[in-house]
C-alpha cells in the first residue's frame, strides 16, 4: 500500500561445509534475501538481508519467514 511496490528474491544454501559447525553449532540453512522497494516515482532502493537458520528451509520458507518478522516489526 502507500503507492509502494516491493519484489524480493530469496536463495537459500545447505550450511554443510560452508560454515565453521563449532562456531555455528546446529546452522541448517544460510538464506539471502535482496528486496527493491520503490515508492511513487522515486528510485529503488536495494536491499540484502543475510540470514542463518537451524532449521532446513527452502527459498519460499525463508521469504515466507521474513515477510512475517517484518510484519511483525512494522
Amino acid at each position: 500500500g502507500h503507492g509502494r511496490q516491493v519484489a524480493q528474491w530469496a536463495r537459500v544454501l545447505p550450511a554443510a561445509g560452508r560454515v565453521d559447525a563449532e562456531a555455528w553449532p546446529g546452522c541448517q540453512t544460510l538464506g539471502v534475501i535482496d528486496s527493491l522497494r520503490q515508492v511513487g516515482d522515486k528510485p529503488g532502493q536495494w536491499e540484502r538481508r543475510c540470514y542463518i537458520s537451524s532449521r532446513k528451509l527452502s527459498a519460499e520458507a525463508l521469504a515466507q519467514a521474513a515477510r512475517a518478522h517484518w510484519g511483525i516489526e512494522n
